[in-house]
């Protein structure tokens, strides 16, 4: 039974679709067997109720015969037909493993080669931008290009976000280069303050601050005096190992031997201590006079022109 299932395939015994078709059609012809044979056994139980002929009884035996052997026949060949469909939705899935499998490998090599590339665009860059801070100062470099390499993870949506934010910076300092503001939002106006609070009928009248002056002989508040002059700057010359800072937090003191500073004071320190205050957020560098001699070695003297 199996052969002629496997006949009526046309060839394609080996492919998903046909085997569950003809899987299919074995469960269908088994159902009408099963039915005809009811049929057939309900015809025989009522030729025996009515004492009919003999031929017409054997007609009827052989008949259920014949279906009791083609159901048992479609049983026999189920379990064959369920391990070759079994077999082919195994071979069509180790097709599609590899396929997919194919495509992934070119997309890694690709992915591969991409990512290695910006690996060695940004090794260039930070070696530029090392030898850049090492020749012209760090701050110099930062705030003219203050833009560094990715350090973030591909695939999480860093990227993008770098972007924009190394675009942003570059858009302030070339505008702040070429002397060009940026358009900002304009400033929220001024809440109005309300005036005073009507006087009520059963209130009586408020006196004015002359009225209240004059009774109670306190003079009114004067004007505020002279502005507090501008914080101080010291502008002599740097020495070797030192740099000068403005201050951008009020009571910020370099040392504990000296006096505290006024918020936009510019003073002179040692290099160490004005990385230290600008990374802390205190200060703000403006320049400085290169590394400190070695312990032992004076600075040397600057050249005279002949």
């Amino acid at each position: 039974m199996l052969d002629k299932i496997l006949q009526t395939l046309n060839g394609h015994g080996s492919e998903v679709a046909s085997l569950e078709a003809a899987s299919l059609q074995r469960a269908r012809d088994r159902n009408a067997a099963v039915a005809e044979l009811e049929e057939l056994n309900r015809r025989r139980h009522a030729a025996l109720l009515a004492d009919a002929p003999d031929s017409e009884l054997d007609k009827l035996e052989r008949l259920i015969a014949r279906k009791k052997i083609l159901i048992e026949k479609l049983d026999v060949a189920e379990e064959p037909l369920r391990e070759r469909l079994a077999a082919a939705k195994a071979a069509a899935h180790r097709q599609v493993v590899e396929r997919h499998v194919g495509l992934l490998e070119a997309k890694h090599r690709k992915l591969r080669g991409k990512v290695l590339e910006a690996e060695a665009a940004q090794a260039e860059f930070m070696t530029e931008r090392q030898a850049a801070i090492a020749e012209c100062g760090e701050h110099e470099i930062t705030t003219a290009f203050p833009c560094t390499g990715f350090g973030g993870i591909l695939g999480l949506g860093f990227a993008p976000q770098w972007d924009q934010e190394q675009e942003t910076l570059l858009e302030r300092t070339r505008a702040a280069r070429e002397h060009k503001p940026l358009l900002a939002q304009p400033p929220p106006a001024p809440a109005v303050r309300p005036g005073p609070r009507p006087r009520l009928p059963h209130e009586p009248q408020r006196a004015s601050d002359a009225q209240r002056a004059v009774s109670t002989a306190i003079r009114p508040p004067t004007a505020v005096g002279t502005p507090r002059p501008p914080p101080p700057e010291d502008r002599t010359p740097l020495e070797v190992g030192s740099a000068r800072v403005r201050v951008l937090r009020g009571g910020w003191s370099p040392s504990d031997d000296r006096p505290q500073c006024r918020y936009g004071e510019v003073v002179r320190v040692p290099i160490s201590v004005a990385e230290r205050a600008e990374a802390a957020g205190a200060v703000e560098v403006i320049e400085h006079f290169g590394d400190p001699p070695p312990a032992g070695k004076s600075a040397p003297a600057p050249e005279r022109a002949p």
